[in-house]
């Protein structure tokens, strides 16, 4: 993948409830984050590849978390799935359904790498 090691883990869709765990394999430093996730934001090479393309932008903008299954389920076949998300997270965005998470289950993943770190 084109971003950085320390950015990068597989997200674990198995469990009933779609908990993420997304906790980097090993601590990281806040310097080797920012500058992978630099590099990453610069390159956007990925966004070409991605499902979403062409797609009305509405449906990665659900009112409520209830409303995002239709983006979830565009996301979810995605081949840039995980370098959507890791952009979203690194660039912390705010609003809408990016690598198939909400923004509230992002906020989960990042907590749960900072408990991690």
């Amino acid at each position: 993948m084109p971003i950085g090691k320390h950015l990068v883990k597989a997200l674990d869709r198995t469990q009933a409830d779609e908990q993420y765990s997304a906790a980097p394999p090993f601590r990281t430093t806040a310097r080797n984050t920012l500058k992978d996730g630099l590099i990453m934001m610069k390159s956007q090479a990925w966004r070409e590849q991605g499902q979403c393309k062409g797609v009305d932008p509405e449906i990665f903008y659900p009112v409520s978390d209830d409303d995002a299954d239709e983006a979830k389920a565009i996301c979810a076949d995605c081949p840039v799935r995980l370098q959507c998300l890791e952009y979203a997270l690194i660039a912390r965005e705010r609003d809408g359904i990016w690598g198939g998470c909400t923004e509230r289950e992002r906020r989960r993943i990042i907590r749960q790498r900072r408990r991690a770190a």
